[in-house]
C-alpha cells in the first residue's frame, strides 16, 4: 500500500482525547496502523494518514476555541494530493473534514455523512459481560446537549442544528422511557462529566442490560452503538435522520443483532423492545458477540477499509445507509 508523504505536521496528535477514556482516539490509532502496516497490505489507492481531528485549525475557528495544536492548516495537505492519483483517508470528527476535499480523496468517515461509513471505535474500548441482565434498557450519558454559545442552545433545544443534533430525540427516549424507570426496569441517567467513577457504573449498567440505548448525537451515529457491542448489550440505533448510517451492510446483517428506531418511532419503543423472546434476545446477543470480534477491533477495520479500496467497492455513504423500509 502506498502512503502519501505529506509534512510532518500531520503526525502532530495533541495529548486531548476523543473519548477522554480512550488510549487512543481512531484517527491516531489508525496513523500508527499504517505506519506499522503498509507494506503488509495492497490497494492500488494511495493512503493519506493524516490526523485531520487533531490538526484543524479550520475546526477550531469553527468553534471559537484555541488551535488543537500547533500545527499548519489540513489545506496545506491537500493542496499537495496530485490530481491524477486516487487516495483514500480517514475522519472520526463528526463533521468530517472542515476543508473542501478533492474528488480523488475516498473519506472513510466514523460519524458524519460525508464519506463511506466505518465504526465509531476507539484504542481501549471498555470491555465486560455479564450473565445477569437487571434492566431490559439503560442510557447513561448527555440527553441535554451542551454548547458553546446561546445561538447554539436554541438551535440545539429546536432540533435545528446545521448538521444535525440528537438533543430532541434524547429528550423524547428518556420521556417514553420514563415509566420503566419509575419500574426499575431501565435506567435513565443525564450524565454531564465522565470521571473514572461514572464510567465505571456505565460499563456495569450497560453490561446488565439487555438493551444498550444509543441515539444518535451531534454526530450521525454514536459511540454506545459499538461500546454496547462490547459489553454484550444488544444496540438500540436511535436515528433522527430518515435513515441509519452503518458501516459495511454488504458484510453485516445488522437487524440480527441491532435494533433501528427511527425518533418518530420512539413512543413505541419501549413496548417493542418488551416484546421480543427469550429466544430472539439470545440470538441477538450471540449474533453480536460475533459481530464485535470484527467491528469493535481496530486492526479489523483498518484492515477492511484498505481490503475495500482494494475492491474498487467505495461507495459514498448515501449508498452505504439503511432506508427505514429495509430496517
Amino acid at each position: 500500500m502506498k502512503v502519501h508523504q505529506h509534512p510532518p505536521f500531520a503526525d502532530n496528535r495533541w495529548a486531548w482525547k476523543y473519548p477522554r477514556h480512550a488510549k487512543r482516539g481512531l484517527e491516531p490509532a489508525f496513523f500508527d496502523w499504517v505506519v506499522a502496516n503498509a507494506d503488509k497490505h495492497d490497494s492500488s489507492w494511495t493512503c493519506v494518514p493524516a490526523c485531520w481531528f487533531y490538526n484543524s485549525a479550520a475546526a477550531a475557528r469553527k468553534n471559537n476555541v484555541k488551535r488543537l495544536c500547533a500545527c499548519e492548516d489540513n489545506e496545506g495537505i491537500l493542496r499537495s494530493l496530485d490530481p491524477s492519483v486516487s487516495y483514500f483517508s480517514l475522519s472520526q470528527g463528526d463533521d468530517g473534514l472542515y476543508e473542501d476535499t478533492p474528488p480523488n480523496l475516498t473519506l472513510f468517515c466514523a460519524c458524519c455523512t460525508k464519506g463511506v461509513p466505518i465504526p465509531l471505535i476507539y484504542d481501549g474500548m471498555p470491555t465486560c459481560e455479564s450473565r445477569s441482565k437487571r434492566y431490559l434498557a439503560s442510557f447513561l450519558g448527555r440527553i441535554d446537549q451542551l454548547s458553546r454559545t446561546e445561538e447554539d442552545v436554541k438551535l440545539r433545544r429546536s432540533g435545528n442544528m446545521i448538521g444535525g443534533i440528537g438533543s430532541r430525540s434524547r429528550q423524547l427516549m428518556r420521556s417514553v422511557f420514563a415509566p420503566l424507570v419509575r419500574q426499575g426496569k431501565a435506567v435513565l441517567d443525564d450524565v454531564r462529566g465522565w470521571d473514572a467513577g461514572y464510567l465505571s457504573r456505565y460499563v456495569q449498567v450497560t453490561a446488565e442490560s439487555v438493551f444498550c440505548l444509543a441515539p444518535r448525537g451531534y454526530g450521525a451515529t454514536s459511540y454506545r452503538l459499538y461500546e454496547a457491542l462490547k459489553l454484550g448489550a444488544i444496540p438500540v440505533y436511535i436515528s433522527n435522520l430518515g435513515e441509519f448510517v452503518l458501516p459495511w451492510p454488504d458484510l453485516f446483517n445488522w437487524d440480527e443483532f441491532c435494533v433501528l428506531c427511527l425518533d418518530t418511532d420512539l413512543p413505541s419503543l419501549p413496548e417493542r423492545l418488551q416484546g421480543f423472546s427469550e429466544a430472539e434476545i439470545k440470538r441477538m446477543q450471540e449474533a453480536g458477540r460475533e459481530a464485535a470480534q470484527k467491528l469493535c477491533d481496530l486492526d479489523w477495520v483498518f484492515s477492511q477499509v484498505v481490503a475495500t479500496t482494494a475492491r474498487g467497492g467505495c461507495r459514498h455513504a448515501s449508498s452505504d445507509r439503511q432506508s427505514p423500509r429495509e430496517a
